[in-house]
């Protein structure tokens, strides 16, 4: 009998799943050269005429890196592809054996010129 009650709550375990949820604070990054050039939007999006030039996804796999270091090496990514600005889609994490990752899907854009 204690079997059968063991594997009940071990399918039950295995059923119903866990859930974890991850929160990522909006972090400006330390100004420099690069952040000067080219502009950030989480939330809003750029009131100028623009074209999406690359989708990206940066992906961190140090795990002593947080998330400023993350948006540092997108900004350089950005500035070797000449862009005038970024769109963050997602910025969160991957777990993988329950460490989190830092994670930042983004768009570069470049504005358009039509003035």
């Amino acid at each position: 009998m204690k079997k059968v009650f063991y594997l009940g709550v071990l399918l039950s375990v295995f059923l119903s799943g866990c859930v974890a949820a991850y929160n990522t604070n909006i972090e400006n990054p330390e100004p420099n050269q690069v952040t000067e050039k080219i502009d950030i939007y989480f939330t809003k999006r750029p009131v100028q005429e623009y074209t999406e030039v690359e989708i990206v996804e940066i992906l961190s796999f140090n795990i002593f890196h947080q998330k400023k270091h993350v948006l540092n090496k997108l900004l350089l990514k950005a500035e070797a592809a000449e862009a005038d600005g970024i769109i963050i889609t997602d910025f969160g994490y991957i777990n993988m054996l329950f460490i989190p990752f830092h994670k930042i899907e983004c768009v570069f854009i470049n504005y358009s010129n039509d003035e």
